[in-house]
């Protein structure tokens, strides 16, 4: 025997649920929001009346008029206020609680009410008509460039020639100064803004440093690191903006603003939006958060292969891999295979099942991280070839992950109500990883190179789920794979066989019911991959209790690995009113879709051919390979059988795919095949034609053909007083279909997926995804390129002020979907 040879393949598969501060940090982005011109701006402060909760923007120009300009935050002016009847270059201005101004003039400090009444001015020879002069005494200013009010409810103001602080009560009155000219520390060169930190430290800003002072003068640090100097504010969350950084409240540089002026004056409203004043515009730059994670992370589990050997003279193959995670002591892991190591074909795909040695234990088990496992795999056992490469794919997930994906949730502010969204979509590449991690750990099976859920989720208490129960192709269920599916659920011993894949079951009790099917796929070959799909169909019934009602649920018909060949059709799903299938009388029947032609993609159940109200007869479908009806069988061993025949799916040619349980016809040369139904498609050409027809003797019906391919399902659920359907999962996504032969998921796999995350969460509709990107501009997405971009996974070419991924449009075809938290 020739020797096998393995290559190896190591990826990591991995999902992370992190939660986020509003705090400005290296995470953030920024970016200009509004901006408009007025002449020779300085400082700037931003005030919310009490009364009214509206906030403003207050603007002090030292030259021109020498007024205080006010402006809302859309860029409107308000109204100016002149300062007194003389003025000389106003520097910078501060509000209190209450709205009252304090100016720093050249000479002075003058104080007014909001409205612009004068109250005092301080300052040598300073009067309400005289802008003072120089002076150097106790309440004399040598340029007042800055201004605060600190913790204490006191003003301090940057006396800048002067080279010292000096500290006022609101009155007016001196109370201390501070500091001297020198490079000491504790001493000043050109003090030129200050601000007050929440726990009382006065922070000023000269032509050097960012001075740390208690508020008696004592000195506490200075710092220069990044240019840590001149101008500075201070956000209610603590962060300090100095020379065109962002700090932390030691000064240190946080993020670089490279595109405000080095000399501009800011602000911060409360918010966190960053106000800026400098010369001829002001502008008003908002955070765009988010788009990394936190400092601290939840760190991201990563397997790696530590060696791999085949046993001398064996088809066994050791596989020692190591799941690397400094912060959680265990996860679960799979493991899949490729031949020649192609996972661009789901045909080549092996789920290694032959595990050795108790070594199966380890696979979709806890086991231990950040030591050395071995797996032992008798090769042989699942791939009969003698050689060829393999490919390994290894998945894990650890304690803090609900499912092996990226996924990022933000929460947006609206003034409506707040909205916690994925930051970024979930892609078909995305669930297709998901589909390998439940397929590799046991949680779902691999049939006809398509990967299906091991089962269905029974849903409410009043409600009752019917499905093929694992099974494929012509045969439906025996007992044995009801009483297997079925275990655990509420439909656990109360279901039979009136003959194999037909099920009985009864009524539990008199009311109304929603009674909902739907019909199986056509199967597919290699170039279209499009079988015809099954049809949703719903109504209400009134039932009574011991009513027996026969159940058929359609399997999709097997696919063909020649271009040449045809897909077989797909199976209806069957619901009858009686104890035997003669005199059975059809309540609602769901039809099969066609299988892929030779030439073209597989026919549609047709929605054209829906029977309402009282049934008339249902017939198969003629030709070679028609489908199967209600009432009679299709010609042939290739033309599937009717209910009252028993719905076995015919039996496709060599080479082409046998129809599925549920009436679809096997494929034939040159003869599209034909799905099952209440009337069987008719027998077609290589173009693939025999969708089947659809009946309905309910009332409020609904119908739609469905938009994926994969096995019928029946619902039955009791309609009561509280009863909503739109609580129930779209029965669509309960197709045992998780992922398609051409890897495209499929509406069960969304909905597996959802359902690992835990309660309340969904997909996000298109009116909820297109408000995320608008953000907090309704009518307008503001996008640029995110700068700190989330590593390793999951990068947004482009984000909006809340760091949402903007570069993807909600789109069906697209194949997009976010994930909303109710």
């Amino acid at each position: 025997m020739r020797t096998n040879r393995f290559k190896i393949l190591s990826t990591f598969i991995f999902g992370l649920l992190a939660c986020w501060t509003t705090h400005a940090g290296e995470q953030d982005n920024w970016y200009l929001a509004k901006e408009w011109g007025l002449s020779y701006g300085a400082g700037v402060a931003y005030h919310e009346n009490n009364a009214t909760g509206i906030g403003q923007i207050y603007v002090v120009c030292e030259n021109g008029n020498r007024d205080i300009k006010v402006y809302d935050l859309n860029g409107s002016l308000a109204r100016s206020i002149t300062i007194a009847s003389n003025r000389y270059y106003p520097r910078d201005l501060v509000l209190d609680e209450n709205g009252t101004i304090y100016i720093a003039e050249r000479y002075t400090v003058t104080c007014l009410d909001n409205n612009g009444s004068f109250r005092w001015r301080k300052g040598r020879n300073a009067t309400i008509s005289n802008y003072g002069s120089n002076g150097s005494g106790d309440g004399e200013f040598n340029q007042a460039f800055g201004i605060t009010i600190g913790t204490d409810k006191n003003l301090y103001i940057c006396d800048y020639g002067n080279h010292r602080l000096q500290v006022l009560d609101r009155n007016g009155s001196f109370i201390r100064k501070i500091g001297s000219y020198g490079s000491a520390p504790g001493q000043f060169r050109n003090p030129r803004d200050i601000v007050s930190l929440q726990n009382g430290t006065i922070v000023v800003g000269d032509n050097y440093y960012l001075h740390f002072f208690e508020q008696d003068g004592t000195f506490i640090k200075r710092v220069n690191t990044s240019n840590a100097l001149r101008f500075v504010s201070v956000s209610k969350d603590g962060t300090l903006f100095s020379y065109q950084r962002l700090r932390d409240q030691d000064g240190n540089q946080i993020a670089y603003l490279n595109n405000i002026n080095e000399n501009s004056r800011t602000c911060f409203t409360p918010e966190g939006d960053l106000i800026v004043s400098y010369s001829s515009k002001v502008q008003i730059w908002k955070r765009a958060y988010r788009t990394k994670g936190l400092p601290t992370r939840n760190v991201i589990p990563q397997p790696a292969i530590r060696s791999i050997s085949q046993r001398s003279g064996t088809n066994i193959i050791d596989l020692d891999f190591e799941i690397v995670d400094p912060d959680d002591a265990n996860a679960t892991v799979g493991i899949l295979a490729a031949i020649d190591g192609n996972f661009n074909d789901t045909s080549k795909w092996i789920v290694p099942k032959a595990w050795i040695e108790g070594t199966d234990l380890k696979i979709g088990t806890t086991i231990s991280t950040n030591q050395t496992h071995r797996v032992s795999w008798d090769v042989k056992q699942d791939w009969s070839q003698n050689t060829g490469t393999l490919k390994f794919e290894i998945f894990c997930q650890d304690g803090h992950r609900k499912a092996p994906l990226d996924i990022h949730f933000l929460t947006l502010p609206f003034a409506d109500e707040n909205m916690t969204i994925s930051r970024s979509p979930i892609r078909n590449s995305d669930l297709e990883n998901y589909a390998k991690f439940l397929l590799s750990t046991g949680q779902a099976t691999f049939n006809s190179a398509a990967v299906f859920a091991n089962n269905i989720p029974s849903g409410p208490s009043n409600s009752f789920l019917f499905q093929t129960c694992g099974n494929t192709g012509r045969f439906g269920p025996t007992s044995d794979d009801i009483n297997v599916t079925y275990s655990g659920t509420n439909l656990e011993g109360n279901v039979s066989l009136v003959m194999q894949g037909i099920q009985k079951w009864q009524v539990p009790q008199t009311g109304t019911y929603l009674i909902e099917a739907t019909g199986a796929s056509g199967g597919t070959q290699p170039e279209y991959k499009q079988g015809g799909k099954g049809v949703f169909i719903s109504g209400r019934f009134q039932l009574n209790a011991g009513d027996n009602l026969l159940i058929a649920v359609g399997q999709m018909g097997l696919n063909t690995q020649n271009n040449d060949n045809e897909g077989g059709g797909g199976g209806g799903s069957f619901i009858a009113k009686g104890s035997e299938i003669s005199t059975a009388v059809p309540l609602l029947i769901a039809g099969g879709g066609g299988g892929d032609g030779s030439d073209s993609v597989g026919a549609n159940a047709t929605d054209s051919n829906v029977t309402y109200g009282n049934a008339t007869p249902g017939n198969a479908g003629s030709g070679d390979n028609g489908g199967g009806g209600f009432y009679t069988s299709a010609y042939g061993n290739r033309g599937g059988k009717g209910f009252r025949q028993g719905l076995v799916g015919g039996e496709g040619e060599t080479n082409h795919g046998d129809g599925g349980f549920g009436g679809g016809s096997g494929g034939i040369n040159e003869r599209g095949s034909s799905g099952g139904g209440f009337t069987g498609g008719v027998s077609g050409d290589s173009n693939g034609q025999g969708g089947a027809g659809s009946f309905n003797a309910g009332s409020n019906t609904t119908f739609a053909i469905l938009s994926s391919n994969g096995n019928g399902i029946v619902r039955i659920t009791e309609i009561t007083e509280d009863f909503n359907s739109t609580s129930l999962p779209p029965l669509e996504s309960l197709d045992s279909m998780l992922l398609s032969s051409d890897r495209k998921s499929t509406p069960r796999l969304r909905y597996e997926l959802i359902r690992s995350l835990g309660h309340n969460y969904q997909i996000a509709t298109t009116t909820e995804v297109n408000k995320a990107r608008e953000g907090a501009t309704p009518g307008g997405v503001n996008k640029w390129t995110a700068t700190n971009q989330v590593q390793p996974r999951n990068i947004p070419g482009n984000v909006n002020e809340y760091g949402f991924d903007t570069q993807y449009t909600p789109s069906v075809t697209a194949e997009y979907w976010w994930i909303i938290k109710r």
